[in-house]
């Protein structure tokens, strides 16, 4: 799906999510830290 006009977008209910064991495993191995979290945020406001 999301061929519909070329936008590419799937819809909600087709889109297929992780569990939330395994998005948590996911973020954990990023190793992020609370300082790389408020970096982040910084970087959203300003833009």
């Amino acid at each position: 799906m999301g061929d519909w006009l070329g936008t590419g977008t799937i819809a909600n209910q087709q889109k297929e999510y992780r569990s939330f064991e395994d998005a948590r495993e996911f973020v954990h191995s990023l190793k992020f830290n609370p300082l790389s979290f408020a970096i982040l945020g910084l970087i959203e406001v300003l833009r």
